[in-house]
């Protein structure tokens, strides 16, 4: 058997999936200090964010002037997610859709750590995302470029 590119469906031999290009950070030294803790919830806010890319966004083309998408999100005592506050829209209901629903995806934690918490005995998260194109294929079907910084309030 041959493979043509010029003719194929698909650019790969496999049908595996491939994750694109994405970075999550802490954004500040809480957050750093807490790292086992909060590099955990912005690495699979961030994978659940791409995981969603496809079906929320439908391979389009992300507007150049999009602002990154700010959410607080509050966790309790034992870990759960209780309440999502958008801070800052992005400019596109879809990536800001997006964004929340990852976070209710992700946003847990079994044994959080006593010291991170807020004064008012909750975890509270500040979110920041933003979703740029990163390429597209020869049908116009885009993929994207995700950034997430976390960090502890």
């Amino acid at each position: 058997d041959r493979f043509f590119g010029s003719t194929a469906e698909q650019a790969r031999y496999a049908d595996a999936v491939t994750r694109q290009p994405g970075d999550a950070s802490l954004g500040n030294d809480k957050a750093r200090s807490f790292g086992d803790f909060s590099y955990i919830l912005a690495r699979r806010t961030l994978r659940a964010a791409q995981d969603l890319e496809a079906d929320k966004l439908a391979h389009r083309k992300m507007r150049d002037d999009l602002q990154q998408v700010v959410l607080t999100a509050v966790l309790d005592q034992d870990g759960r997610l209780t309440e999502i506050i958008i801070e800052q829209h992005s400019g596109d209901q879809a990536v800001d859709q997006l964004f929340i629903a990852a976070c209710k995806k992700a946003l847990w934690s079994r044994n959080p750590p006593v010291e991170a918490r807020a004064d008012d005995g909750d975890y509270r998260l500040r979110i920041a995302g933003r979703i740029t194109n990163y390429s597209f294929d020869r049908y116009g079907n885009y993929t994207y470029r995700t950034q997430l910084e976390l960090s502890l309030l």
